[in-house]
């Protein structure tokens, strides 16, 4: 009885989720196909966790045009594709669809950058070419997809590659692609982001259900009166 206990116990206090994530800002800082950049702009955050023989990166994706207005001074476009390269030994096995970023294209093709591993993006291409005017994400609004990958290592070991691989310059792992901007060149590709590493090598307990911690209670009680009828005392 004992010895189920402290395995159960192990389990609601030793388990752990990954906690971190990766941003990446692209904005005025950042590399623009254009000169002068248009001022499309956007933000994408990246989180990880623990699925069984691999990991889950979830991907938050913000248009943040005009906010700030920089450039030539955009307040509007729209974001049509995402492309990531992929760490290495991760292999890609499922993808969950946004709701304008419902489609992946691999390789992520986005010219005028090398080939990337693959685009999340509004339609069958990464430019954006035959969207509808609604189809990407607007200023001021944002979009989540999910990726699924094998992978050796757990989140924490996957947050912490994507990161050496994100904010390792100057190759270009990163990309996003807006049309539909209302300043300078009328679209926009911003590669090399601000890079941020968010909790980095945090944990959070997965907590054990309340039904779990009244069967611990009554196994240890169990265990307690056990000792007792071996020491010869009545209980």
């Amino acid at each position: 009885m004992l010895a189920v206990s402290a395995s159960l116990l192990a389990i609601g206090l030793g388990a752990t989720g990954a906690n971190a994530a990766v941003q990446l800002t692209f904005g005025s800082d950042s590399n623009s196909t254009n000169t002068p950049a248009t001022g499309a702009s956007g933000v994408v955050t990246l989180t990880f966790s623990d699925i069984i023989g691999g990991f889950r990166l979830s991907a938050l994706v913000e248009n943040t045009t005009g906010s700030p207005v920089f450039g030539a001074g955009a307040t509007e476009s729209s974001l049509v594709g995402v492309a990531l390269n992929n760490i290495a030994g991760a292999t890609r096995v499922g993808f969950g669809a946004g709701g304008n970023l419902d489609t992946i294209i691999e390789p992520g093709v986005l010219s005028p950058f090398d080939d990337f591993a693959l685009c999340v993006a509004d339609d069958v291409n990464c430019v954006g070419a035959n969207m509808g005017p609604a189809d990407g994400i607007q200023a001021g609004d944002d979009d989540t997809f999910t990726l699924d990958y094998t992978y050796a290592g757990d989140a924490l070991a996957a947050q912490a590659a994507y990161f050496a691989l994100l904010a390792d310059p100057p190759g270009i792992d990163s990309a996003l692609r807006f049309m539909q901007v209302n300043a300078g060149a009328g679209s926009d590709k911003l590669s090399i982001p601000d890079i941020e590493c968010i909790d980095c090598g945090g944990v959070s307990p997965i907590p054990l259900p309340a039904a779990a911690w009244l069967l611990l209670g009554g196994l240890g009680a169990l265990g307690v009166a056990a000792r007792r009828r071996k020491d010869g005392v009545m209980v």
